[in-house]
């Protein structure tokens, strides 16, 4: 049995790209917020609990705080990647200790002490709470302490690939510009979503540096800190990669949409 499996949503970028002032993540598809897709979708897996990491101010999402009453928040002040996004929200958890580095704020709902950790994406409206719960299910029968959720993808490009080990756990993420021939040929890529026990998470994150060109924090180095640590490290394969495209332009939004509008009208007909 899974005690308690808290969904963790980074919503914190500016989307500069969709040329609106608006949170990348509350732009609409179908008439919805693609965030409000997502926060369905991690209730529909089965987590007991959703959080939210935002870069700006509570006003900014009135709305879906109005529709979700439960929705606990905290805030990521500098916006530096990923990884400090996940350790801006160590103060939403009880039995999580506080990374180095982390200078983010709870500004919604009480402490809460879960088991496991589920990070998701906010422009990702197309996922499915199936695939979120075979994911958690996989990564709780392999006594995962960290899992990745890996998307077959018929073109890889741009995506960090996943190196699988012949034991099937995962060696090693290795970004497109760092991949040599043989690795570029994988196309089982890194969709962003990760599971993870709790306490073992912000372990890691304490482990991290922003040494790198940007001077990001990146979630991805958590798997290297678990491999070399002797975790146990999984990887879960899904071929639906179409579910895990993220929205980054008003082209993109566009064809989230259209391919959302297809989907939604084959179900109906189904139901018919």
């Amino acid at each position: 049995m899974i005690s308690s499996v808290s969904a963790l949503i980074l919503a914190a970028g500016k989307g500069t790209r969709m040329k609106s002032d608006l949170p990348k993540v509350l732009h609409t598809v179908l008439g919805k917020a693609m965030l409000q897709y997502v926060i369905d979708a991690a209730r529909g897996s089965g987590c007991s609990d959703v959080s939210l990491v935002i870069g700006g101010d509570l006003a900014e999402f009135s709305k879906i705080l109005e529709d979700n009453a439960s929705l606990r928040v905290c805030r990521q002040n500098q916006r530096r990647g990923t990884g400090d996004a996940v350790a801006s929200a160590v103060s939403l958890y009880s039995n999580a200790a506080k990374p180095y580095f982390s200078d983010g704020e709870c500004l919604r709902g009480d402490p809460y002490n879960a088991e496991y950790i589920l990070v998701c994406l906010g422009d990702t409206p197309a996922l499915r709470p199936a695939t979120l719960a075979a994911f958690i299910s996989d990564s709780v029968e392999r006594g995962a302490d960290l899992a990745v959720l890996g998307m077959l993808v018929p073109d890889p490009t741009g995506y960090g690939r996943l190196k699988i080990g012949s034991d099937g756990n995962l060696q090693k993420i290795v970004e497109q510009k760092d991949a040599n021939e043989s690795e570029l040929a994988i196309n089982l890529c890194n969709s962003g979503v990760i599971f993870a026990k709790t306490e073992k998470l912000f372990e890691y994150l304490n482990d991290l540096t922003n040494n790198n060109v940007s001077g990001e924090y990146y979630l991805t180095d958590c798997f290297e800190i678990a491999i070399n640590a002797g975790n146990q490290v999984s990887v879960y394969q899904t071929d639906a990669y179409e579910e895990l495209l993220g929205v980054n332009t008003p082209e993109q939004l566009q064809s989230m949409e259209a391919m959302m509008a297809l989907d939604e009208g084959r179900t109906s007909s189904c139901a018919e």
